[in-house]
């Protein structure tokens, strides 16, 4: 285990939240106003915290705690170790 695949492993996971948070925003805006230019926009405003807060922020916390020895059940795995995502 090493700690940029845990890192990879958060990015991941936070690009498929950030397209599901992104494009229901974005569905929600082009109902309202009927403008894809600011619907397209809106989602990706709305996607941008996910990638941050959780791809990077989430995933280098959890690198640092594998690196120092402190890992709990609810962390994220690194891909490919055989366990549980």
């Amino acid at each position: 285990m090493n700690a940029s695949s845990t890192v990879l492993t958060a990015f991941l996971r936070a690009v498929y939240l950030a397209l599901i948070t992104g494009a229901l925003t974005g569905l929600g805006a082009y109902q309202q106003t009927n403008d894809g230019k600011a619907s397209v926009i809106a989602g990706l405003i709305a996607g941008l915290p996910v990638l941050a807060g959780r791809g990077l922020g989430e995933g280098a916390y959890d690198a640092t705690r594998q690196t120092n020895g402190d890992i709990k059940p609810g962390d994220v795995q690194p891909i490919g170790d055989g366990k549980a995502v």
